[in-house]
């Protein structure tokens, strides 16, 4: 390693020869270090004094000064010499306090401490956070008086490390100064302290910091609770400034949670009484978790209920607490919740006999906002140590639908409750007339069934439905097959088993019913083919095609159209080929249907064979889907847009009275696209014929050659519009005729007023946007529909009114 003779003296120590080698001063060896340097980090403190002037604006390449290389190595020394450099930091914004601290060099913080205090490094420490961060009590002693109060990256200071740390001798140097401070999320040092469960931290600051609630409004005592260090909550708890969190949270909630009667005893006296955002208290807490030593501290709260109105009483029966409930019945027995539910309620659906027992004697008999019992609850929940109970007091009571525990009990499927309730409430109907029996077989629970078989005698509902209508609903073929002597009856609309199972796409039960009930009909004329098309049940209308043939209900609608006008394109596909073209009473067709309700894959389907068709009214499908707005069938049966009903009503017509702008556009559009060869016919005859009509009329000038070509005119006009009725005009035909001759170029382009040029025929600029009743064109725009006159520049017709299209 190359050295100069004046760093080699210095390291020699040789003063005579650094003063006969200072014309070398600034020159660097291999490390980049200069004689300062050397003399520096060796504490030769008569060289400094030779080489500072020259040398004290140099560093090395990561900014380390003499000064900052002299703390490291802790020369003592040379610091008090080199503290011209002080308050310069290196690369990583470190000073030669930050260096010393960190090495815990105390002298020399101390000399330092003075003139390099408060400085922070780019990662925002400053020399006392490295005290701590390191241990170093005697620095953290040193530099408390200079350092303190001041906040790094994370907004935390020297006394939250220590309290983070559990450095008890670095924070008690700092309580004084730093206590109450607190971070980013507003918490204090004692809070990370409590966090962590550092007691010996908390024991200092308790008394400082107790009271502070960071930004959730949690306490160190809280968060103590919440993390289940009890012998740091027992320190802070008497000093509890019963606040609540964001949540309502008291420290005796939790106190309760953790089931410390000696907390809760602490805290009640301060924190009782207070709910939580869902209205709840401590003592509801203890009732629902069964702390019986808890619940007894909290007895001030009796009587208090939650934003469900629930009471303590009504948690404690719920969860089986029988403790609880003996205490607490003298103070809340009786009580109801919003749903009206009492505390037997609910000991009843939880199953909680004892509880259940110790709450009859007061709360039988009571019933909830749809008038069931503590029983029928226990029915529902299969219960039956709660039946045994109960079903001597509220056996027979029925809810607001007339409904029995019985019932319940049964559609539950609980064979044991329902033997039990069978004695007392058999035979027992609700409101529509169903027993026990039906609610088993809708739900499918055969034993159920078999059981009550035997016991009811009643087995139909109000309106004459069967147990096998029920089955059939329910899809289930093995209680189907209980019921097939009833199989050929009917309900009061005369609508059998295999209709129903036909309508709810039960199969299994179509398969079993058809042999006996195949071809009859309802009191519309029905068959359980139709409703198979209705629901869209392919599988069923495969199966019931053949087996009930051609047949037509009461208005004479076939199962295809029932098919359509529910938008089953599958079912339909299947009866296409048998039923299209069929007509009902009224002239209806399938696609009238389909159209009517929007359905426009099927009326794709049967536009082939009936497209074009009129009803007994001479409407067509189209002029029922323009009725109900259905735009997008228009396009698609833009053939019958020129067929007129029996009073000479079109789909237009219909559009416009539907009030459906896109339908309206819609027509408009697909009429145009029909009368485009039109169109272009009579422009070409016009232009053949014009220059012969200019010539004849400049030779026969008079008000008969006029009236010809106006008439003439009208007529080329009338080929494009069906709805032109050819009735003679009462204007001035000579004035038309000299239009006609004069700017016919104009009369060409306006001559398709509903071609493919969006543009309005007067400022052919803005779109056209105004259709002229009655003669339905789409010539102008808003702006221009003003000048027209009050008659159309195309047809020359009255114009009574106008609708305006957006352009949307």
């Amino acid at each position: 390693m190359t050295h100069s003779d004046l760093i080699l003296a210095v390291k020699n120590r040789s003063l005579s020869d650094v003063k006969a080698h200072l014309s070398e001063v600034r020159k660097r060896d291999p490390t980049h270090r200069t004689a300062l340097f050397y003399a520096a980090e060796l504490g030769f403190t008569d060289a400094i004094g030779l080489l500072l002037e020259a040398e004290k604006d140099l560093t090395l390449p990561d900014g380390t000064t003499p000064l900052i290389a002299a703390a490291k190595k802790k020369r003592i020394e040379s610091v008090p010499l080199l503290l011209s450099l002080a308050g310069r930091a290196d690369e990583k914004g470190w000073t030669a306090l930050i260096w010393a601290t960190f090495y815990g060099h105390t002298d020399i913080v101390t000399i330092l401490a003075e003139h390099e205090k408060c400085h922070l490094s780019k990662a925002r420490h400053t020399a006392l956070m490295w005290a701590v961060k390191k241990g170093h009590v005697d620095c953290v002693a040193v530099l408390a008086p200079y350092e303190a109060r001041l906040y790094n990256e994370a907004k935390r200071t020297a006394l939250h490390m220590c309290a983070e740390r559990d450095f008890v001798e670095g924070a008690m140097h700092l309580v004084c100064r730093e206590a109450g401070l607190v971070d980013k999320n507003g918490q204090p040092a004692l809070i990370l302290a409590t966090l962590l469960g550092h007691r010996r931290i908390v024991e200092l600051l308790a008394s400082e910091e107790a009271s502070i609630a960071d930004s959730l409004r949690k306490t160190a005592l809280i968060y103590a609770l919440e993390k289940k260090h009890l012998d740091i909550a027992l320190l802070l708890a008497p000093l509890s400034p019963g606040v609540q969190t964001c949540l309502g949270i008291t420290a005796l909630m939790l106190a309760v949670e953790n089931n410390s009667p000696e907390l809760v005893h602490i805290l009640r006296q301060t924190e009782q009484r207070k709910q939580r955002h869902d209205g709840s208290t401590a003592l509801m807490i203890a009732a629902q978790k069964g702390y019986f030593e808890c619940a007894l501290e909290l007895l001030d709260e009796v009587g208090m209920v939650d934003n469900l109105e629930t009471t303590a009483l009504m948690m404690a029966a719920a969860n089986g607490h029988v403790d609880i409930v003996k205490t607490l019945i003298p103070y809340e027995v009786q009580r109801v919740n919003k749903r009206q539910y009492t505390a037997l309620m609910m000991a009843a659906m939880s199953g909680h006999k004892e509880a259940a027992r110790l709450l009859a004697e007061h709360e039988i008999g009571m019933v909830t906002v749809m008038k069931q019992t503590a029983l029928m609850l226990a029915a529902q929940a299969g219960h039956i140590s709660i039946i045994h109970l109960l079903c001597e007091f509220e056996a027979k009571a029925t809810d607001i639908s007339e409904r029995t525990a019985l019932m319940f009990a049964a559609e539950k499927g609980c064979i044991d409750i329902v033997k039990l309730l069978s004695k007392h409430e058999g035979g027992m109907t609700d409101s529509e007339g169903k027993t026990a029996l039906i609610y088993a077989i809708v739900k499918g629970h055969k034993d159920v069934v078999m059981f009550l078989l035997k016991q009811e005698s009643n087995i139909y509902s109000r309106f004459e439905y069967t147990p096998l209508i029920y089955a059939a609903v329910a899809n289930n073929v093995g209680i189907a097959k209980l019921f097939m002597n009833m199989a050929g009856k009917t309900d009061v609309t005369g609508k059998t088993a295999l209709m129903y199972a036909a309508e709810y796409g039960s199969i299994d039960v179509v398969k079993l019913l058809a042999p006996k009930e195949i071809k009859q009909q309802n009191v519309h004329g029905q068959n359980a083919l139709m409703y198979a098309c209705a629901g869209g049940h392919a599988e069923i209308v495969k199966l019931l095609r053949d087996k009930e043939g051609f047949h037509t209900d009461a208005e004479g609608k076939t199962p295809l159209m029932y098919a359509a006008d529910s938008g089953r394109l599958e079912t339909v596909q299947i009866m296409y080929r048998r039923e299209c073209r069929a007509r009902t009473k009224t002239g209806m067709t399938a696609m009238m249907f389909a159209a009517k309700k929007g359905h426009d894959a099927v009326v794709r389907c049967l536009a082939r064979e009936e497209r074009r068709l009129a009803d007994n009214l001479g409407r067509t499908a189209l002029s029922y889907a323009c009725e109900e707005g259905h735009s997008k069938l228009v396009e698609l049966l833009s053939r019958e847009l020129n067929i007129p009903d029996c009073e000479g009503n079109t789909a237009y017509d219909y559009a416009l009275r539907s009030g459906d702008i896109r339908t309206i556009q819609e027509v408009v559009a697909s009429k145009s696209r029909t009368l485009k060869p039109t169109m272009e016919i009579v422009r070409d005859s016009y232009v053949r014929m014009i220059q012969l009509a200019r010539d004849f009329g400049y030779k026969h000038a008079d008000e008969e050659t006029y009236m010809v070509l106006a008439e003439v005119f009208d007529v080329m006009c009338g080929l494009l519009f069906d709805d032109l009725v050819g009735e003679k005009s009462d204007i001035d035909h000579t004035n038309v005729a000299k239009t006609c001759l004069a700017r016919h170029d104009q009369l060409i382009s306006s001559m398709s007023p509903h071609d493919e040029c969006p543009e309005c025929v007067i400022c052919l600029e803005n779109l056209r946007s105004v259709v002229l009743l009655p003669c339905r064109h789409l010539l102008v725009c808003s702006a221009c529909f003003p000048y027209i006159k009050k008659r159309c520049p195309y047809c020359r017709k009255a114009v009574t009114q106008s609708l305006e299209i957006n352009g949307d």
